[in-house]
């Protein structure tokens, strides 16, 4: 009978550890979140390749670049890739001239971002530069869950006369105070290859265009198939809804370059944007990285 029991003991005991390892294992296991950002071992692969081939360039770190035409000089090397022909179903919408202003204001855009919001931790100079740009702070209603989001990060309700400007500041200063230093951009290249300029023509009625990236690393190092990217919160005066209503067809373009951040990680930022023919400049719509860890990768409030 005793050794019924101990059996029984033993039995029960051993259950219990089974129960207890699964329990374990179960709280272990990736959450949704986690196994959706998870890259397939293709994804892994290129990522691994481009990563690869990021640590091969020379960087020059942020503290030799003393001001905003130091900047401007490293993007005077790197290739513009022309529009495509222009055809019949989407003609070129402006001049060669102005087309030729469009490829030189791309190269000053890129430096001017890389100066204002990368290197120079001044929020006031960042915002007179884009103000001095034409560009004003989206409308409150235009940013979506702001309300939401505004109680969220700081338990209060956003006070209903805070200005859209005020608010951006409010997120930009709270996003940059719980900011991973390791995440801290600290260095660029200046290798032509490592930079990376494309202008192409897209209809708004047609839809987006397939990009294909005419450049040493290719569509695999500067777009990938691992991506993360933020709107801005700042746009064009005159970019409103009646410019995507347009039979037109927009000159869009990305310029992009190797970034080196605190913690040794490399990858390409990459501002995506659309000449405005009536100021005559680049609108930014928006900021990507390729080939990075989604789950970590810094998300840039600008």
């Amino acid at each position: 009978m005793d050794r019924d029991k101990r059996l029984k003991a033993g039995i029960g005991l051993l259950v219990l550890l089974a129960i207890a390892a699964g329990g374990w294992y179960w709280s272990q296991r990736p959450t949704k979140q986690e196994r959706f950002w998870e890259p397939t071992p293709d994804e892994q692969a290129i990522m691994n390749k481009a990563q690869k081939a990021y640590k091969a360039f020379e960087m020059v770190p942020f503290e030799e670049l003393v001001d905003l035409e130091s900047v401007e000089a490293i993007f005077q090397l790197g290739a513009i890739q022309e529009p495509q022909p222009a055809t019949r179903q989407i003609p070129a919408a402006i001049s060669p001239e102005q087309i030729k202003h469009a490829k030189a204001q791309l190269r000053t855009v890129m430096a001017q971002f890389v100066h204002y919001r990368l290197l120079d931790p001044d929020l006031d100079r960042y915002i007179a530069w884009r103000h001095g740009r034409g560009d004003v702070v989206k409308p409150k209603g235009e940013i979506y869950l702001l309300a939401e989001d505004y109680e969220s990060l700081f338990n209060e309700p956003m006070p209903l006369n805070m200005s859209s400007e005020q608010v951006f500041r409010r997120f930009y200063e709270h996003m940059e105070s719980i900011q991973d230093k390791a995440n801290t951009p600290i260095a660029i290249s200046e290798d032509p290859d490592a930079q990376f300029f494309h202008m192409w023509w897209e209809h708004p009625h047609i839809g987006p265009a397939f990009v294909t990236v005419d450049n040493a690393l290719g569509n695999d190092f500067w777009i990938g198939n691992r991506s993360a990217g933020s709107g801005t919160w700042i746009w064009g005066a005159l970019d409103d809804h009646k410019f995507y209503l347009s039979t037109n067809p927009v000159l869009k373009a990305m310029a992009g370059v190797i970034v080196q951040y605190a913690d040794g990680d490399r990858y390409p930022l990459v501002l995506n944007l659309h000449w405005d023919p009536n100021s005559a400049q680049w609108m930014i719509d928006g900021i990507s990285a390729a080939n990075v860890d989604i789950m970590e990768v810094q998300r840039l409030m600008f």
